[in-house]
């Protein structure tokens, strides 16, 4: 099983599922053999209802986007006048972004991902 170390409760999850789903165990009784409480159960047990076992794993806790992420366009023009040695406060000036934003881009590839 693929999981992280903060992912204490996967294991636990398919556990109180599986007692629930395939061995018919109420909420309450499968929480009273695993410890956790059966709000959480029930959290657990709605998902593997719609899905099936799949939707027990863990799921990445990246954002799918980062609406605050400098364009890779506006990154690269930074670059290239960091390069030619301007000012951060004139190239700040020239893209249009702060000054934080100019010190923040460091290479156009750590931008892009």
């Amino acid at each position: 099983m693929n999981t992280h170390k903060n992912a204490r409760l996967t294991y636990l999850r398919r556990l109180v599922v599986r007692d629930i789903a395939e061995r018919g165990l109420s909420a309450s009784e499968a929480v009273a053999k695993h410890g956790v409480s059966a709000a959480t159960a029930r959290k657990w047990h709605a998902p593997y209802l719609a899905g099936g076992a799949p939707q027990l794993l863990d799921k990445s806790s990246r954002p799918a986007r980062s609406p605050r992420a400098i364009d890779p366009r506006v990154a690269a023009t930074i670059v290239e006048l960091r390069r030619k040695l301007f000012l951060q406060a004139t190239i700040a000036s020239y893209m249009g972004v702060s000054k934080a934003t100019v010190c923040r881009v460091r290479d156009v590839q750590a931008c892009l991902t």
